[in-house]
C-alpha cells in the first residue's frame, strides 16, 4: 500500500512540477514579450527582464521540486530507491 501512494505522490508531483516549469517558466514569459510586441512597447530591457525571470523561475521550480520531493519522503516514510531495494530483495 505504501508503494502505490509512493508512486500516485510521485506522478502528481511530477505533474505539478511540470506545470510550474513549462507555464510559469516559459510560456508565459514567451507571452508577456508577445503582448508587448503587439502593443509595441517592446525594449530591450523588457525582454531582458524576461529572459531574467525566466532564469529565476526555473531555480525557483528546482526549490519547490526538491521540496515536494522532501515532503513525498516524510509521507510515505521511504523513498523510491528503497522500495527498489526492497523488491529485489536487498533490504
Amino acid at each position: 500500500m505504501k508503494g502505490v501512494i509512493l508512486i500516485s505522490y510521485w506522478v502528481l508531483a511530477i505533474l505539478f512540477i511540470g506545470y510550474v516549469a513549462l507555464w510559469v517558466g516559459l510560456i508565459e514569459p514567451i507571452m508577456n514579450i508577445g503582448e508587448m510586441i503587439d502593443a509595441d512597447t517592446v525594449t530591450a530591457t523588457a525582454v531582458g527582464w524576461e529572459i531574467i525571470k525566466i532564469f529565476l523561475r526555473e531555480i525557483v521550480t528546482g526549490f519547490v521540486a526538491r521540496l515536494v520531493y522532501g515532503i513525498g519522503i516524510l509521507l510515505t516514510g521511504t523513498s523510491i530507491y528503497t522500495l527498489r531495494k526492497k523488491r529485489n530483495g536487498k533490504v
